[in-house]
């Protein structure tokens, strides 16, 4: 039988040739896959996360806090706690968003997500809310550097209560993460955590504003944290400031007495000093203020004045106005009343009743001395007219005038 080598051989060549052409588009199709493929990222919750308080701490409650990963890459949460979690993207607030959720994963359970879009994505557990984490993805996550050397500063050394501490500083390169900062007070608790961006120049700055968490003199500490090996710390002295107790001093006046013709009152001015014994003199507030309009009567002036430690100091006296009665104290607008007297617009009779009614109500005060006893005619003097009508025209003075009136309540005429 011939057997014709070199159609077979060819053939065989033709089989080999299609089988390389399949193995090359094979190795083809999974280069990428293997080039690319992310080794993936482990997530655990802290040991005894299931009690708040992992929150206050440096790690919080899910490690790593914040996790930094490439799209693409896939991510083994895995509990290794001794009590159960879940692992649900959302956050306490607004709940579950419904992208990813272990459900309740038992203790030594794993569930795992890939992550295949950039973006910012918060997670949380269900049955402890103040477990909470964050995942950043980032398409070009494999490109960036994963080490950045830190240098922190702080503009003081030592900073006394109420003082705001500015902590800044550079990176040597800048990984696209958020940076975590850590303030400790002597013995190691933690007092402040933060969170803040690294900026395009690689600088970072954040402020801290002394409060009642500093409540001890000592050496406090910062520490800050940018990826997972990058950390730096400084130290800087507190120091409370002793407590101002002792209130601060009014220096007030005695009781005021003041006298006006004014029915209406008078304007009193005072004067009134405040000094503390760490402060100084010190601005004092009253009320009515001096100057101010008081009325006929008492009035209690009421001053306070208050430290830089909040210590007040509160005192009161008494202004009284009268009115003077040594001179008459006749309003103008009475003057339109003897006018119509003088007009005869009203009689006798009606101009007595007016002049006995604004006594009797203090609106006009007339100094009276007279026998109680003088008896009258009842009949009105015309030279006391004529001082009416001159005086509504304003050729005579009040006294004057007030004398005539006088003069009718002296005869009995006006009954006060």
């Amino acid at each position: 039988m011939f057997i014709n080598y070199a159609k077979e051989s060819k053939g065989i060549l033709e089989s080999k040739g299609i089988l390389s052409i399949i193995m090359m588009i094979f190795l083809i199709s999974i280069t990428p896959i293997l080039s690319f493929a992310d080794t993936g990222t482990t997530i655990v919750p802290a040991d005894g996360s299931g009690a708040p308080g992992c929150e206050e701490t440096a790690d919080r409650c899910f490690i790593p806090y914040v996790a930094s990963i490439g799209v693409g890459t896939t991510v083994i949460f895995s509990n290794t706690d001794t009590v159960a979690h879940t692992f649900t993207s959302g956050n306490p607030d607004d709940g579950a968003n419904g992208m990813f959720d272990t459900s309740l994963l038992m203790t030594g359970s794993s569930f795992s997500y890939t992550f295949d879009k950039e973006g910012t994505f918060n997670y949380f557990c269900v049955v402890h809310p103040w477990m909470t984490g964050v995942i950043l993805v980032d398409d070009n996550y494999s490109q960036k550097p994963k080490y950045s050397d830190i240098q922190l500063f702080t503009d003081k050394k030592s900073y006394t209560e109420g003082d705001t501490i500015k902590v800044f500083g550079t990176v040597s390169d800048n990984l696209g993460i958020d940076m975590s900062l850590v303030v400790e007070k002597p013995g190691g608790k933690i007092i402040a955590i933060e969170q803040f961006n690294v900026k395009s120049n690689n600088t970072f700055e954040t402020q801290i504003k002394t409060g009642k968490t500093f409540d001890v003199d000592g050496v406090y500490s910062i520490k800050v944290q940018y990826g997972s090996e990058n950390a730096d710390l400084v130290a800087f002295e507190f120091h409370q400031l002793t407590k101002d107790i002792v209130p601060p001093l009014l220096l007030m006046p005695s009781d005021m007495l003041v006298e006006t013709f004014d029915q209406q009152g008078a304007i009193v001015e005072y004067s009134v000093k405040a000094i503390d014994d760490v402060d100084g003199v010190l601005e004092s507030f009253c009320n009515p203020s001096s100057g101010s309009m008081f009325s006929v009567g008492d009035t209690m002036v009421t001053c306070q004045t208050f430290d830089n430690s909040g210590n007040d100091a509160q005192k009161s006296f008494r202004v009284t106005v009268q009115l003077d009665v040594s001179s008459p104290i006749i309003p103008d607008w009475i003057k339109e009343v003897s006018g119509f007297w003088c007009n005869d617009e009203i009689n006798d009779d009606s101009f007595v009743e007016a002049i006995q009614y604004l006594i009797e109500n203090d609106v006009i005060h007339v100094p009276l001395t007279y026998d109680s006893g003088t008896k009258s005619s009842g009949i009105i003097p015309n030279w006391v007219k004529n001082n009416a009508c001159w005086w509504s025209e304003n050729r005579i003075s009040d006294d004057d005038f007030a004398s005539g009136l006088e003069y009718l309540v002296r005869q009995g005429i006006i009954s006060v």
